[in-house]
């Protein structure tokens, strides 16, 4: 399988800020924005195939970073209970406001991920699914704590 064509992950500065680029309908699209809007704190964005109005470029100079995956993609578990997950679903909210700790959480996997993305390692794909559950994982904590008594399937 070619998992080259079903995983980008890039910096917002390096990509002229567009966070889901319109032809690729079919992906989803997790971002992490800063820097957006003055006073406002850093976003964590969820966006898939299903909420294409989420698409496209972002206003004012946002920082950051973008990963796109598609669901081939995603391991045979992880697939079947994906688009069930709140942050991909038709109508949810998407964005996730972070604090400094969790900022500085989910940045340090962008910066796994662009790292590992540019190696050799022949697992690297399967090492970037796992950062990309981990994402996936810490904001149903935030959404969790913030709307206690939710329960949301486990992959």
């Amino acid at each position: 399988m070619n998992y080259a064509k079903q995983f980008y992950v890039f910096r917002l500065e390096e990509n002229g800020n567009t966070v889901t680029p319109q032809q690729q309908a079919d992906y989803f699209t997790i971002s992490l924005v800063s820097n957006n809007t003055p006073g406002t704190k850093t976003m964590l964005c969820f966006y898939g195939p299903q909420a294409p109005q989420a698409a496209g470029s972002l206003p004012g100079n946002p920082a950051g970073f973008s990963c796109l995956f598609n669901t081939a993609f995603l391991s045979g578990k992880m697939q079947s209970i994906f688009r069930a997950l709140p942050m991909f679903r038709q109508n949810a909210n998407p964005v996730y406001f972070l604090n400094q700790r969790q900022d500085k959480r989910i940045r340090e996997l962008f910066e796994k991920m662009l790292e590992e993305v540019n190696n050799n390692y022949t697992f690297k794909y399967e090492l970037l699914g796992n950062y990309l559950a981990e994402i996936i994982h810490y904001a149903l904590k935030i959404q969790s704590a913030t709307f206690p008594g939710n329960s949301w399937p486990i992959f």
